[in-house]
């Protein structure tokens, strides 16, 4: 008996002249088809089923053999669908039936080509990682990603297999450090001389929370129209140390214990790194004349518990402290710094949390994939590649615009505003309410001094991490802000909020 032979061939309404086209190197090729409307579904089937083939032509998008073509997201009103169609290898290319009681089933990978290497995208558990086929395109790896396909009939009553292209995703690995250090090139390393390569995640970490901070004195100070306010610099200064001794904890465990951190290391074995670390720590002053930084985290350490205990800001000098202000103290940032990478053990274990797509220049293709469990052995049949694309981002410059319309109430006089209902609620601790009180009567002086999120560095982009907490306490700030303002126009205050009190016991879910 002679074996069965399958092949993916594009879908028979861009044949051109029949049979004849199979001479063109995209005829054995998935195709890719641009819908620019919501009901894109509908569309496509109407344009496949159509007798006229130039419908369903309009919406293909042209090969291009050297420039890959880039496919934007749904949220910039674009969507995408690969097509095929399933074909025995026999004269006149007829269907194959997908025999799915039997297990067979059909659908299509997502491939990512880096260096000339194909890669496929493997999910176990878990763990999700890109994956090198290792020159066996043609073979699905073990536990990669299934994207279905199912079947529309076209014009002719053929049947196309069809799927919608994920141009957008949350999904992110984790990448070993090395491996994300051997990305950067020789020429993006020299781009950018301020940032030390290979790149050690821990000292970046040690950099946000101590050395970026004391290099910029504004970020330390809290300012009043007549200068700084001790207090509240003591404060920060305190939790800065705190921070810092959370690091050693975590990276330095022994340096930790030896500055009297509980549930730290063992001070006993020392090495010879972490003793001249410790030796930078007891030459550098917290404050004009104050205690050296040693002897103030070892003080630190001490008030952990009512440090850490969200009971409201306590005042530096209840627990004990001084006037400190790392920024006036006598603290060389780089010999500091150069202490703890030498006294960082060798990093064999950090990852970085990467996006699994959107990498600007990275260049995917899809391959369709028909599958028969009950040959032995099984029997895969993977397509050609399609042709190469690439997968823009949210903010792309290229990208087109969705319209967005959004109405306004369109009664804004006092008895129309009245007539909305109180329907969003706050819930704001004593302590939340206290720092809203401290806004009244600044809002000059915080706008004259607006803080730097970071910078960047030619070749090189930044992954930062934000505090979702706060980002929503910044923006409840703002609406309170922008409100007020504006009740000069709307007068709108009364009718905005309703204040209801309640016990204190259900903030503490104690109650």
């Amino acid at each position: 008996m002679m074996a069965e032979k399958f092949d993916w061939l594009k879908p028979a309404p861009l044949w051109e002249n029949g049979l004849q086209s199979a001479r063109q190197i995209n005829f054995f090729q998935p195709q890719l088809f641009r819908l620019t409307d919501d009901n894109f579904i509908a569309t496509f089937r109407a344009a496949a089923g159509a007798s006229d083939p130039s419908q369903l032509k309009a919406l293909l998008i042209a090969p291009s053999p050297d420039t890959p073509v880039k496919l934007f997201q749904a949220a910039h009103g674009c969507h995408y669908l690969v097509t095929a169609e399933l074909c025995c290898r026999m004269p006149g290319f007829p269907d194959r039936t997908v025999q799915r009681p039997d297990g067979e089933s059909v659908f299509f990978v997502l491939r990512r080509f880096l260096n000339s290497d194909e890669y496929g995208w493997v999910v176990n558990g878990t763990t999700k990682s890109w994956q090198k086929l290792n020159g066996t395109p043609r073979l699905v790896l073990a536990n990669e990603e299934r994207l279905p396909l199912f079947p529309i009939t076209g014009s002719g009553q053929r049947t196309m297999y069809v799927g919608y292209v994920p141009v957008a995703t949350g999904d992110v690995y984790s990448m070993p450090v090395a491996d994300y250090n051997a990305q950067f090139t020789a020429a993006e390393q020299a781009a950018a001389p301020n940032v030390t390569f290979p790149i050690d995640v821990r000292m970046e970490e040690f950099g946000a929370l101590f050395i970026t901070p004391l290099s910029k004195p504004d970020q330390v100070h809290l300012n009043s129209s007549s200068g700084p306010l001790p207090q509240a610099t003591a404060l920060i200064s305190v939790y800065m140390l705190l921070d810092l001794l959370d690091f050693f904890v975590l990276y330095l465990p022994n340096v930790a214990a030896a500055l009297g951190s509980p549930a730290a290391g063992s001070s006993a074995n020392l090495s010879a790194a972490e003793q001249q670390l410790l030796a930078v720590l007891a030459e550098q002053t917290v404050g004009s004349g104050g205690p050296a930084m040693d002897a103030a985290l070892r003080a630190v350490s001490a008030q952990r518990s009512a440090l850490t205990t969200p009971a409201g800001d306590v005042a530096p000098a209840q627990l004990g402290f001084g006037s400190y202000d790392l920024t006036a103290g006598s603290i060389d940032t780089a010999g500091l710094s150069n202490a703890v990478q030498n006294a960082l053990p060798l990093d064999t274990v950090s990852t970085l949390t990467v996006p699994r797509q959107n990498t600007p220049g990275e260049t995917y293709a899809l391959r369709c994939v028909y599958e028969r469990p009950q040959c032995s052995p099984p029997l895969q049949v993977v397509s050609q590649p399609s042709q190469l694309l690439q997968l823009a981002a949210f903010f792309d410059a290229d990208a087109p615009a969705r319209p967005i319309r959004i109405v306004m109430p369109t009664d804004v006089s006092l008895a129309g505003i009245r007539k909305f209902n109180n329907g969003v609620t706050f819930i704001i601790s004593n302590s939340l309410q206290e720092k809203i009180n401290m806004l009244t009567g600044s809002e000059r002086g915080i706008m004259q001094t607006p803080p730097v999120v970071g910078s960047a560095a030619a070749g090189i982009g930044w992954m930062c991490s934000f505090s979702i907490q706060i980002i929503f306490i910044v923006a409840f700030f703002l609406l309170l802000m922008f409100v007020i303002i504006l009740n000069i126009c709307f007068w709108w205050i009364a009718f905005f909020r309703i204040c209801i009190p309640y016990p204190k016991s259900l903030l503490s879910g104690s109650g």
